[in-house]
């Protein structure tokens, strides 16, 4: 018995373009002007998946530095002015991901995003890159009262694709995206060319975006375990 994929929502981040350098020069900006020295490539990887003040919070710890509410809102508005300023300068699409995305349309599949990159910059990447039109709904971690890993996101994004969960793949990259498909009992397929996971984080694994589509006929063809 196969049950049919209606819906797929993707996290952004690190599993349709990679955002990482942009991330580190908007951060890296935002620590300088606050009076800290700039952090490493590879340092950022323990702060990002959970969204920009949780990033810039945890970014000042490595300083000894506890923000006020206040220091971080204003840490906040500077990394986002930057950023604004500066949206894609490095970043890139993943190789495969606009075809496969455009094949998914055709197909007659609803794409969306659920991510915790904050809404004015997810909307302004995805612009800038010409890959807003491709989804019906996007959803963002300053936009929602619970933001990943809660499982209320991911079913905001649903509600407004009107999708199944039933019939619904969520891709990400990241443990707290793991998380979230499970908190919300939605089947997940985890990317290891992203941030985070690895081939043996998941059941359910892909290594390069073309192979997206082969996974989700096998996911079909089970069924009940979709």
């Amino acid at each position: 018995m196969s049950k049919k994929i209606e819906a797929i929502v993707f996290d952004l981040d690190g599993t349709l373009i990679n955002t990482i350098p942009d991330v580190i020069h908007a951060l890296n900006h935002t620590l300088v002007t606050f009076g800290q020295t700039k952090i490493q490539a590879d340092e950022i990887f323990g702060l990002i998946g959970n969204g920009a003040d949780h990033l810039i919070r945890n970014a000042f710890k490595k300083y000894d530095v506890l923000l006020t509410e206040q220091e971080l809102k204003s840490a906040l508005d500077a990394y986002i002015a930057y950023y604004s300023e500066h949206p894609i300068v490095d970043t890139k699409i993943y190789p495969d991901v606009v075809t496969t995305l455009k094949q998914f349309k055709d197909d007659g599949i609803d794409l969306g995003i659920c991510t915790n990159k904050s809404g004015s910059i997810t909307r302004l990447v995805l612009e800038k890159l010409a890959l807003n039109d491709l989804f019906s709904a996007i959803s963002c971690g300053d936009e929602v009262s619970h933001p990943k890993p809660h499982a209320k996101h991911l079913f905001e994004v649903l509600n407004s694709m009107d999708a199944n969960a039933a019939h619904t793949v969520y891709i990400g990259d990241s443990e707290v995206d793991r998380e979230t498909a499970v908190n919300a009992d939605i089947t997940f397929i985890g990317v290891t060319y992203g941030y985070e996971l690895t081939a043996k984080s998941s059941r359910h694994m892909i290594n390069h975006f073309h192979e997206l589509p082969a996974a989700l006929t096998s996911l079909s063809s089970q069924g009940k375990s979709l």
